[in-house]
């Protein structure tokens, strides 16, 4: 069952999130995926950007998975693949944090593992550990998201 993340900001104007990666979660996708398959997952990432917002229109699967958020693909330009692509709303920076990479390959729930590690890179992101191994897009005045330099 989907379930519509709605931060809450009191009226005022969505502004755009920025979407950050961590090195860490890009290379586990680059380690799963060919090159072409990455750039769709990438792509479908930076769809993200208006998540939760009355401009979110996009037609991503992302449940929520505890106080994180789970965006799932499968089939498609991913083949047999079912990949999981894990974030979390960072309300103090407005960042979309993406944190882990999963090839999912057996049915039934997420391995308890995942919450512990999604907890843990949380927690790290927060402290400052991951400052120099993010890779940040940000948006520009009504553009497209972009790689930050």
């Amino acid at each position: 069952m989907n379930k519509e993340h709605k931060p809450t900001d009191g009226g005022r104007t969505h502004r755009s999130h920025d979407i950050v990666v961590l090195a860490k979660a890009a290379k586990e996708g680059h380690d799963i995926l060919s090159e072409g398959q990455y750039l769709h997952v990438k792509d479908l990432i930076k769809l993200l950007v208006d998540f939760g917002s009355q401009n979110y229109q996009a037609n991503l699967r992302v449940e929520q998975f505890g106080e994180f958020w789970e965006l799932k693909e499968k089939g498609g330009m991913l083949g047999k693949i079912n990949l999981r692509v894990y974030f979390r709303f960072n309300e103090v920076s407005n960042e979309i944090v993406v944190l882990h990479t999963y090839k999912k390959e057996d049915d039934g729930a997420a391995p308890p593992f995942i919450m512990k590690l999604l907890r843990n890179r949380w927690n790290h992101y927060l402290n400052g550990t991951f400052d120099t191994n993010l890779i940040r897009y940000s948006v520009s005045k009504g553009t497209r998201v972009t790689p930050e330099p």
